[in-house]
């Protein structure tokens, strides 16, 4: 029985340090992109026709290829504030 609880424990220590040592991935160089939305047309058809598609306009496309995924927000209404006091850097909306 020592045997079992031996060999159990020096697998438990094995997988919590291989779990550990593969925890984190290194991320570098830019991940983010993003520019100003232009334009947003939402025709008026029938739903299934494929002629008639939804588009978003950008300012500058050139960091997006055919299929990347996009996430697109509206913000409006927030103010910043940049004074160098104990309140800079809060938002108001």
């Amino acid at each position: 029985m020592r045997r079992y609880y031996a060999h159990m424990t020096v697998m438990l220590i094995a997988l919590f340090v291989s779990c550990e040592l593969s925890a984190q991935i290194n991320i570098s160089g830019t991940i983010n992109q993003n520019t100003a939305v232009s334009s947003v047309s939402q025709p008026n058809c029938s739903d299934c026709s494929p002629t008639c598609k939804d588009t978003i306009t950008v300012d500058d496309a050139s960091s997006f290829q055919v299929g990347d995924r996009a996430l697109i927000i509206q913000m409006k209404g927030a103010s910043i504030s940049v004074a160098n006091t104990s309140s800079g850097g809060r938002f108001r909306i």
